[in-house]
């Protein structure tokens, strides 16, 4: 992995000319030292710290099956849509946007879209990172010829300790108006014993086909200012009233200049 720290904004610009558009994919931390780690891990992370008190394990692979199967049993309470009951990508991706844990991490095709992520909250250094899609694919690109549901079903059911880790990425068929808005797509492991970061970072990437952007804290502000002119804000990302009410967070660290009704 290659590590840039910023100097300015334009030095961002510059870089990411460099990458081209839906070849790469962003993701913004507002935290530069988290890693890039699932909700789901996340949420097994925090049960076994309780378990291990109580001396009874977790299989990780049996309890997200049961995830699943209770979002497909009672997601037609509340949703109207839903995907095919097959596409198990795609049904991942509807619980990972209404808050439920999953193995998925959200990424953007947009690099402002991250950018507005990592300086969304937080006043600490920040981080971008940056991830060449086309060679985590790699030698296993003529998989992708085959039927879709196909290789991603193979790919969830891989067995622990039999397969060679490795990423995906993907747009789900079943998409929403926040993905739609927000160029989203995601990035999985065949694995649940190892972080996203971890299966990547082994991965045989060339250090420039992956990179990790630091934003230092001096620059937040900027990078506020710089969103907002280009309109990449709350009201963009997450649409509706929620998030233009977000929105006004930003506009009270922005100050009052500029943000008065003209006429």
């Amino acid at each position: 992995m290659k590590e840039v720290e910023l100097k300015s904004w334009s030095q961002f610009s510059e870089l990411i000319e460099t990458m081209p558009h839906r070849q790469w994919l962003f993701r913004g931390q507002s935290d530069y030292s988290w890693k890039l780690v699932s909700s789901l891990e996340r949420a097994f992370n925090e049960a076994e710290s309780f378990r291990e008190l109580s001396h009874t394990g977790l299989n990780k692979y049996d309890f997200e099956k049961i995830l699943l199967d209770n979002f497909k049993t009672h997601a037609h309470l509340y949703l109207e849509h839903l995907p095919q009951v097959g596409d198990n990508f795609s049904w991942l991706s509807l619980m990972q946007h209404h808050g439920a844990p999953t193995r998925l991490l959200d990424f953007t095709f947009s690099p402002y879209v991250a950018l507005y992520f990592a300086l969304e909250s937080g006043n600490q250094d920040a981080a971008i990172f940056c991830l060449n899609h086309h060679a985590v694919r790699g030698d296993r690109s003529h998989e992708f010829g085959a039927d879709r549901l196909e290789v991603f079903t193979d790919f969830l059911s891989q067995k622990p300790g039999l397969t060679a880790k490795s990423v995906i990425s993907f747009a789900p068929v079943f998409s929403n108006t926040r993905l739609l808005h927000q160029q989203g797509v995601f990035v999985t492991t065949n694995t649940l014993d190892s972080s996203i970061e971890d299966v990547v970072s082994t991965a045989e990437l060339d250090p420039l086909d992956y990179v990790k952007i630091k934003i230092p804290t001096k620059l937040r502000f900027e990078g506020l200012k710089l969103l907002s002119q280009m309109n990449v804000t709350s009201s963009l990302i997450y649409p509706g009233l929620d998030g233009f009410c977000k929105s006004m967070r930003s506009s009270i660290i922005l100050g009052s200049s500029g943000q008065k009704r003209v006429g």
